[in-house]
């Protein structure tokens, strides 16, 4: 009985090796395969978190830019006044560089500047900026 199964075994000896070499081989694949997806996830990974890195410091650019606007913007507030409150060197320019409009509203700012709008026919709006003494200022962007 063990000679037939040696016989049979012999016989068949390069077939079982033939298969074991086979599946050994698959197995060898497989393991190269799910070795280089991980590596390669893993520089995915790497990746995303150096882009997410970036977008955080736009933001936070981003946000200390809109703190600084904020900022300028209170100093720059400006509050409703009446009319008759504008300095009497104000309303004289007004009269004496704008004859053909008229106050239609009055502002005043924490730095002591004024905002005047005047309006004149066929509701033409000009917005002007004064200092105290009636003297024109120029915004920052108007050259």
């Amino acid at each position: 009985m063990i000679f037939f199964l040696f016989l049979f075994f012999w016989n068949n000896y390069s077939y079982f090796y033939s298969v074991l070499k086979l599946n050994l081989m698959k197995k060898i694949a497989m393991i190269i395969a799910v070795v280089i997806s991980v590596i390669s996830a893993q520089g995915i990974s790497a990746q995303q978190d150096l882009a997410m890195n970036g977008i955080y410091e736009e933001l936070n650019s981003f946000n200390n830019e809109l703190e600084k606007l904020n900022h300028l913007l209170e100093q720059n507030e400006y509050t409703e006044i009446e009319i008759a409150e504008l300095p009497v060197a104000i309303v004289d320019a007004v009269v004496r560089d704008y004859v053909d409009l008229h106050i239609y509203g009055a502002f005043f700012s924490k730095d002591n500047t004024y905002k005047v709008i005047l309006k004149g026919d066929k509701n033409k709006t000009k917005t002007l900026f004064a200092s105290a003494k009636g003297q024109w200022i120029k915004p920052d962007n108007e050259s």
